[in-house]
């Protein structure tokens, strides 16, 4: 009988080729053949496992990168997995072969989808310390460079908000809107236009720096972000770096609503390349004005006309941002200034006086201390690192924490019964009180030394002094005071031309 056509492929009874071989073999060589089917299943499963292995691998860093951590790269893991698939061609007949082809092919286009994620991902974090080390780099410098004192800082490192917070006047003619978002000063979307925000920072003196770490480049090859320093309070007046992804505009504006008037001193527009990370610059200096992106100087300016103001009324820093119908303006990642001015006194102290020998202004001295008359003062002799906040009352804010050594004099127009000087303080203006009182003067039957020298009678003026050691924080107010020992009386303070009758004074000690 002629056995049937065979309809089943080699093998598929036992393992051993078609009932015609299988009579033929001897016992070891059937033995031989199934070592060989144990061990190519074997080798099959090994296969398996290692692909199992690679592909789990590469998952598990995938969400490591999506849950933030940075980890080593994933390209030659996803390469293993599509060796793995491309390795199980011979393993398998010519259909399966096909489907392996098929995912191997498509796992390409995954795998390269998520290599460009991973980069994605880890360009981002990667662009997140690239950022911090620049803030931390310009601010460092900045704040080395504030010969005043006077410096300001802000990484906008805060909760999403549609306020820039307290430190900032923000003037919005368009209502685009000014917004904190993912740790950025950034315009709003609201309308289109520009917004500008001033540091409430003030400078002491005219030469000052304004800088910027740009966060997201945004829609900046179209729109401008800029930096601005000598700016009035109002915001209607400034030199500008104006700002692009490729190029920069040093010159000086002016603003009258949302119009504003941009007279362009220098322009570049080659060689800039900014993006996330890039450190930006305005500095002005007596009547020259320098732009630095990157560290690199790349315009500058001499204003020799004075064509923009230079004075106390234009001693404020800020910025402006933009939105317009394709997108917003560079984003920034961190603003500083600081007052670059050298001072012209070493140390940090002051000294005030009044000039006039007519009588100041009348107060009436109480035993709780009165400030002096309010046009007491008339000079600013001398002052380094702080800031005088009236100079008829006399009255000063300390910028550096520290022992101070302070002493008030002053000369009466008329005799008064007991009294003295003191110094009144507080961490504001409008809240200050007495922390120091000084000896208590002659009475009005004694006889002294007036400011004259001359031996006088009780009829004529006092004179009164004393000097203390006071810690003050920063930012603390200091005034001079009278007061009298029982019963108030009207007091008037008079002067001289040297300044040794009426005058308050004070330095930082070490």
């Amino acid at each position: 009988m002629t056995s049937p056509i065979e309809q089943t492929p080699d093998g598929m009874l036992n393992g051993l080729g078609t009932i015609a071989d299988w009579g033929q073999k001897t016992q070891a060589e059937y033995e031989a053949d199934r070592v060989n089917m144990l061990t190519e299943k074997t080798e099959n499963i090994t296969l398996f496992s290692v692909g199992a292995s690679l592909v789990d691998s590469m998952v598990r860093q995938i969400a490591d990168i999506l849950s933030g951590f940075i980890v080593t790269p994933i390209n030659d893991i996803i390469q293993g997995v599509k060796d793995w698939f491309s390795g199980l061609d011979d393993q398998f007949d010519a259909a399966t072969n096909n489907a392996i082809s098929s995912v191997t092919s498509s796992l390409s286009a995954v795998a390269g989808s998520l290599v460009d994620v991973a980069a994605t991902i880890l360009g981002i974090q990667n662009v997140g310390v690239e950022n911090a080390t620049s803030i931390a780099a310009i601010n460092a410098a900045l704040g080395g460079e504030a010969g005043s004192g006077v410096y300001f800082v802000d990484t906008f490192d805060r909760a999403d908000s549609t306020s820039i917070g307290s430190d900032w006047t923000v003037a919005d003619p368009s209502s685009v809107g000014l917004t904190i978002t993912s740790n950025q000063a950034v315009a709003g979307t609201a309308a289109t236009g520009s917004v500008f925000a001033a540091c409430n920072t003030i400078t002491l003196g005219d030469n000052m720096s304004a800088a910027a770490v740009i966060g997201d480049p945004l829609s900046g090859l179209f729109y401008d972000t800029a930096l601005h320093v000598r700016m009035n309070t109002t915001q209607t007046a400034w030199v500008y770096l104006n700002i692009f992804k490729n190029k920069v505009y040093l010159g000086r504006a002016t603003r009258s609503g949302s119009s504003s008037t941009y007279t362009d001193w220098v322009s570049v527009t080659s060689g800039i390349s900014i993006t996330n990370g890039t450190q930006v610059e305005l500095r002005a200096e007596g009547t020259t004005y320098r732009a630095y992106v990157g560290g690199k100087l790349v315009a500058a300016y001499t204003d020799a006309a004075v064509s923009h103001p230079v004075g106390a009324s234009y001693r404020s820093t800020g910025f402006k941002v933009r939105n317009d119908s394709i997108g917003r303006s560079l984003a920034l990642s961190s603003f500083a200034m600081a007052d670059i001015t050298v001072p012209t006194t070493l140390g940090t102290g002051w000294n005030l006086y009044r000039n006039s020998t007519s009588g100041s202004s009348s107060t009436s001295w109480t035993s709780s201390g009165t400030a002096f008359g309010s046009n007491t003062f008339d000079v600013e002799d001398r002052k380094a690192n702080v800031v005088v906040d009236n100079l008829g009352l006399g009255r000063i804010k300390t910028i550096k924490s520290g022992w101070y050594t302070v002493t008030v004099h002053a000369v009466t127009s008329t005799a008064t019964a007991l009294g003295g000087v003191g110094l009144l303080g507080g961490a504001s203006s409008g809240a200050m009180s007495m922390i120091k009182l000084g000896q208590v003067g002659p009475d009005s039957d004694e006889s002294y030394d007036d400011f004259t020298g001359n031996n006088t009678t009780s009829t004529n003026g006092k004179t009164f002094g004393a000097t203390w050691v006071v810690y003050c924080p920063a930012d603390y107010y200091l005034q001079p005071c009278g007061w009298k020992q029982s019963s108030s009386a009207s007091m008037s303070l008079v002067g001289n031309p040297a300044g040794y009758n009426t005058n308050f004074s004070g330095a930082l000690m070490g």
